[in-house]
């Protein structure tokens, strides 16, 4: 993939400029999970992965500058500007997407800074393996207590309860679904190496 992206860096340039350009005006009517609103985005990854793959050494010391400054500036877009235009402003903004590349690219440049140590504390880490689950079930989560408990109840009950109740489904999808696909995934790849190699 590394090599790939590095050998491919005018197409990767060309497509985030006609993705930025679709995903900015057509991905605001295409609807919530039209192609066009979010491809932007992925090519932008695209493009930090290419930045990452050929930055100099010196670029470690630019990275952990800022980062603190990368890290302020997403924490002002998602809690003072996520619900302004859209409630999907956070993918939708040219700012925002800014912020978080900068943010991205500062913590994978940056080295052993303090933030990235923060990171890579335990509880962080585990906040990584199961993002993928809290993502997919937080709503979820916000139903059942919601449900329960009652729509106009004191959201300082409910928040906490969400939080927990999310983190539980999580953690279990990770423990009985996540993990076991991985492994069946990795098995099935050295089969079909193995058998590659043996023809």
């Amino acid at each position: 993939m590394r090599s790939w992206i590095g050998n491919a860096a005018a197409v990767i340039s060309l497509l985030l400029a006609v993705t930025s350009l679709i995903g900015f005006t057509i991905g605001y009517d295409a609807g919530r999970i039209a192609l066009t609103k979010y491809l932007h985005l992925f090519v932008l990854g695209l493009a930090i992965a290419w930045i990452v793959d050929h930055a100099p050494a010196s670029a470690e010391t630019f990275a952990r500058v800022a980062l603190p400054p990368s890290v302020l500036a997403y924490i002002t877009v998602f809690l003072f500007f996520d619900q302004i235009d859209s409630p999907y402003y956070i993918y939708q903004s040219p700012l925002a997407a800014i912020v978080c590349a900068a943010l991205l690219l500062s913590c994978l440049l940056a080295g052993q800074s303090i933030i990235n140590r923060l990171l890579g504390l335990p509880v962080a880490i585990w906040l990584g393996e199961i993002s993928f689950s809290v993502y997919l079930l937080h709503r979820h989560a916000e139903w059942v207590v919601n449900n329960a408990l009652g729509w106009n109840a004191s959201v300082w009950i409910t928040f906490p309860l969400k939080i927990v109740l999310t983190l539980m489904m999580a953690q279990l999808a990770y423990n009985l679904i996540e993990i076991p696909a991985r492994q069946s995934l990795r098995k099935l790849g050295a089969e079909r190496r193995a058998e590659t190699q043996g023809t």
